[in-house]
């Protein structure tokens, strides 16, 4: 064979060699150009569906001496003493005790002197999440009252920074211990008395609110610890 023969031939070897060396990077470059853009798409693409947080709370650990009481038809948990220690004789300790009845949850003394619906309780209620606390109180239990006479104020009884609250105050300051003695300018069931008495509302849970009657003395959360209270442990869930 030819010399001319010989380099044309060569010649072409290095063309086909480059040819698929060239064409190999060109794949993998539109390769990874299509990765990069789909990647892209679908952090844009609405549909994506992405990790979202539990919209129910976890079930609380509750304390050996304690009860967990749960309303599934209301939405609310609580957990309080299983029992109080009598003041004057240690040895006899009184039973602590639940009633649910219709939208309210009772927690009192077993006492046969004492009724359920005597004790404390927690109430609940529906609302439009759009609409504030104040706002909520003002539709469902000042309709018909003057501004004059009653008004709603924000910010008071005990909470956190997920807790809204809320007392019906007397304008006039006409408040008695009986709130069924004051003049019956405002709804004596949900104003304010010399006792704790509020509405609240978990921002994370905007279409339900509570109101607590409490009064003047308090019932533990957990038993032999006289300074925790079974309201601070409600929560709501779904």
């Amino acid at each position: 064979m030819q010399k001319g023969s010989m380099a044309i031939l060569l010649l072409v070897g290095v063309l086909i060699i480059a040819g698929i060396v060239g064409g190999v990077y060109y794949l993998g470059l539109q390769k990874n150009t299509n990765t990069r853009l789909e990647t892209k798409n679908s952090l844009n693409d609405t549909n994506v569906v992405l990790p979202q947080a539990k919209q129910e709370s976890q079930q609380p650990k509750v304390p050996s001496g304690s009860v967990l009481f749960e309303s599934k038809k209301l939405g609310i948990r609580l957990f309080h003493a299983k029992s109080l220690d009598d003041i004057t004789e240690k040895q006899d300790r009184i039973e602590i005790k639940t009633l649910e009845r219709g939208n309210k949850i009772y927690v009192y003394q077993d006492l046969e002197v004492f009724r359920p619906e005597d004790g404390q309780y927690v109430e609940v209620f529906e609302k439009d999440r759009k609409i504030s606390l104040k706002e909520a109180i003002e539709q469902q239990f000042l309709k018909g009252y003057s501004a004059n006479d009653c008004y709603v104020e924000e910010g008071t009884g005990i909470g956190s920074d997920n807790v809204l609250t809320a007392t019906i105050r007397y304008t006039k300051g006409l408040l008695n211990e009986d709130p069924s003695s004051s003049p019956n300018i405002c709804p004596t069931d949900y104003a304010e008395t010399m006792g704790i008495r509020y509405f609240f509302m978990f921002k994370n849970y905007p279409s339900k609110f509570g109101f607590l009657s409490i009064g003047h003395y308090s019932l533990p959360a957990e038993s032999g610890k006289d300074m925790s209270a079974w309201q601070e442990t409600i929560e709501f869930f779904d």
